[in-house]
């Protein structure tokens, strides 16, 4: 997914990717679980200087994407990353609110839990 904006004195350009990512919690002891990061890349261009950010939207853990497979209707790779896309305008919001949150996607839904308000970023360690 790419889009970009420009005014006069300014453009932004971001992309939205799939990455490898490790999920930590304060209360797993150090553990750390595997899954995928969907992270914006912005772009930034004004002002004489150019910085790229990085936003992490959302974090799937490998144990949700292989029941997403394993259940859902259509499980070609197609299906997925239109189900993953979903979490994209709502998934920041949900994390910031925290508590329980269900997203609609496809013919289910993606469903979990963050016991405290946190930013997206939080969620997500880089992966080796």
């Amino acid at each position: 997914m790419f889009s970009a904006d420009r005014t006069k004195s300014a453009l932004a350009i971001t992309d939205i990717r799939l990455r490898p990512a490790k999920s930590a919690d304060p209360t797993w002891d150090g553990a750390t679980e595997l899954g995928l990061a969907v992270v914006a890349h912005t772009l930034h261009i004004g002002d004489g200087k150019m910085t790229v950010v990085p936003d992490p939207v959302a974090v799937i853990s490998l144990h949700a994407l292989a029941r997403r497979i394993q259940r859902g209707f259509r499980q070609d790779d197609a299906a997925v990353l239109e189900d993953l896309a979903c979490l994209i305008p709502v998934a920041p919001a949900a994390l910031m609110a925290g508590g329980e949150f269900r997203i609609p996607a496809g013919d289910r839904e993606w469903a979990g839990e963050h016991p405290e308000a946190v930013a997206p970023s939080a969620c997500c360690l880089p992966c080796d």
